[in-house]
């Protein structure tokens, strides 16, 4: 189940780090089922928006103390050139966080989340195996 040793990418993800992926990932997935199954239109944004948040928190916790992943992310959005691979999808994956939070629109809130979450879990899946 869990991973504690360095992959074909590179990453090392220890216990502490991996379990706490696991975790957030987990209730991430909850809220948006749940966020599916509820009627009422400001419990379902909350849900979904909770639900974005812990798949973030599950990605940072991911790629790293998620203190410094969350600096170095705004790091990179402040500057003019942003590099390839996994940095350009983290900064693009921060954007439709940032879009999500303003989105009015429950259907493309609840799509943006699920769009999110499933690349939170591709990720995973490359860097754990």
């Amino acid at each position: 189940m869990f991973s504690d040793s360095i992959r074909e990418t590179g990453f090392y993800i220890d216990y502490y780090r991996e379990s706490w992926f696991r975790r957030f990932i987990r209730e991430a997935e909850s809220r948006y089922q749940c966020a599916i199954r509820v009627s009422d239109s400001e419990l379902k944004r909350n849900l979904l928006i909770n639900g974005m948040v812990k798949a973030r928190a599950a990605l940072y916790y991911l790629l790293g103390d998620p203190r410094f992943v969350e600096a170095g992310v705004a790091r990179i959005l402040s500057s003019e050139v942003v590099p390839r691979g996994l940095p350009s999808i983290i900064c693009e994956m921060e954007k439709l966080f940032q879009e999500a939070q303003v989105e009015r629109d429950l259907v493309r809130l609840q799509y943006k989340v699920e769009v999110y979450i499933r690349i939170v879990n591709k990720i995973a899946s490359m860097i754990l195996g």
